[in-house]
């Protein structure tokens, strides 16, 4: 037997076991078995703003976490909005309020600062205060008196509505349920100077209270459970009073009318009954007297 080698130098192999088809070095035009078909035809540039998308979208994913949850607005009825002002602050202009103009409310019921809420929509109480207390801010910080002379002509409006029926209930009898300089305030300055769009001298201008619950102390009827509190004053709550419950000058001052007019009662009762037995014993008198008359004739 013998054995046929090929020369080393022969530039093509017979090996049978290698198929001569195969080669480490692809053609050009071939593309790799590792590389999608996708790829092939991929614009650098474009990897590149896939890339710098996916960071804005992470950084604003982040952003969205850090931020705090924003307040939701609370709504209010009228007289939801009468039950829950317990002070009133910030009087600005909004192009947004149907009045033009926005206070913030401190609500009794959760404790917080309510803003924007609309300047017309609050008792005409809390126009006043909120009125006359920014005008005394002056006294330590600029303000626009344009603002407040606009704001204090809505609610002269508002007062002038139902011929004039806030004022029926301010009367002379109800102004000493108000605080001390209410009267000069609302007499000499609202319905005064600002009436006429003028300012009034800093002596003519009374100090207002701190709080709006010591605006006036008369409560309307039905005002609910801590309606004449600031927000420096808790609300007391079922089971926590023990002993002797403390009146509200409000109740005392009510209990107090209510008897006096008792009294009243009980005084017209006395002069009917003293009259009724003067005339029973005039008639009594008179028929023992005919009765002697008729035995001296017999």
């Amino acid at each position: 037997m013998s054995l046929d080698f090929n020369d080393k130098d022969t530039a093509e192999p017979h090996d049978p076991n290698i198929d001569a088809s195969l080669s480490l070095n692809p053609p050009v035009n071939l593309a790799s078995p590792y590389e999608s078909p996708a790829a092939a035809n991929l614009d650098p540039n474009q990897s590149i703003i896939e890339i710098q998308s996916f960071n804005i979208l992470s950084q604003d994913a982040v952003t969205d976490q850090q931020q705090p949850p924003q307040p939701q607005q609370q709504s209010y009825t009228a007289a939801k909005l009468f039950q829950a002002t317990g002070d009133v602050r910030n009087l600005a202009r909004s192009d947004s309020s149907p009045s033009g103009f926005t206070v913030h409310i401190y609500d009794r019921h959760i404790r917080t600062w309510v803003p924007d809420i609309n300047f017309s929509d609050i008792a005409i109480r809390g126009q006043l205060y909120i009125l006359w207390k920014t005008a005394w801010s002056e006294n330590t910080s600029p303000i626009d008196r344009q603002m407040l002379l606009d704001a204090a002509a809505l609610t002269l409006r508002d007062i002038q509505k139902d011929s004039n029926r806030w004022e029926r209930n301010y009367s002379a009898a109800r102004r000493r349920d108000w605080h001390p300089n209410f009267t000069a305030f609302y007499d000499d300055v609202f319905k005064g100077v600002w009436a006429h769009r003028m300012w009034p001298s800093p002596e003519m201008l009374p100090g207002p209270p701190r709080f709006l619950a010591e605006m006036a102390r008369k409560l309307t009827k039905n005002s609910g459970v801590g309606a004449g509190t600031n927000i420096h004053q808790s609300v007391p709550m079922m089971g926590e009073v023990e002993g002797t419950v403390s009146m509200s000058p409000v109740a005392l001052r009510t209990l107090k009318l209510r008897v006096i007019e008792l009294e009243g009662i009980n005084q017209g009762l006395r002069e009917e009954l003293s009259i009724s037995l003067i005339i029973f014993d005039a008639n009594s008198s008179a028929v023992r007297g005919g009765e002697g008359d008729f035995a001296a004739g017999e």
